[in-house]
């Protein structure tokens, strides 16, 4: 939102997705963003005495979305909402989750259709089913992001990464991280390329 615009203006949509990144920075940066000084208030940009950009876009937006409607729910809770919580409550009338960017219902699966699906996947990439956990992320993932993932997930137990992994050197490749897998001693785990790289047309 520019405050030097004059009406009428464009409507502002902000999507909360991955807010334990704030951009938070001391309020000596406000020279940087060529906003004035009023904005530096708790109606502003200010939180916590610091400058922080994700909870002004939160609190400008004329609208709020997030990545699933259970998602929304968990962001007005203390838990999940990453020191903004009371913004997000704050702001439920115009929070939506809307389900992987579409609005599209979740289609139910069986666990016998899932098993079928789990054995065509591997089937197509050519690999032979194994007995256990198979882990198919898809979509335009960082490593680093999948890394983080996985450490969160409710496998955490199953992965069993040290302590001391975290806050290393974002990976970069799928080498990196089958390096990564095997250092946290998960020799039964195997990266396969394609499941890095394969394309869905």
């Amino acid at each position: 939102r520019t405050w030097s615009r004059p009406e009428p203006r464009p409507r502002i949509v902000t999507t909360a997705h991955n807010i334990a990144f704030h951009g938070a920075f001391p309020t000596s940066a406000l020279a940087l963003t060529g906003l004035g000084p009023d904005v530096l208030s708790v109606d502003g940009v200010l939180h916590h005495g610091r400058i922080n950009l994700l909870k002004a876009g939160l609190q400008f937006a004329d609208f709020l979305t997030t990545v699933s409607p259970t998602h929304a729910e968990e962001l007005k809770t203390e838990a999940g909402g990453w020191d903004l919580a009371g913004l997000f409550r704050h702001r439920q009338r115009d929070l939506v989750g809307i389900l992987n960017g579409t609005d599209a219902p979740r289609e139910a699966v069986t666990p016998a259709e899932r098993t079928a699906r789990r054995a065509a996947l591997c089937a197509e990439l050519g690999v032979e089913t194994p007995t256990g956990t198979v882990v198919g992320p898809a979509g335009h993932r960082s490593m680093q992001a999948l890394l983080d993932e996985l450490r969160t997930s409710s496998i955490d137990t199953l992965l069993a990464f040290p302590a001391a992994r975290r806050g290393r050197s974002p990976a970069r490749s799928a080498a990196d991280l089958e390096t990564l897998f095997r250092e946290a001693h998960l020799d039964a785990m195997r990266m396969d390329d394609r499941l890095m790289t394969r394309s869905v047309r």
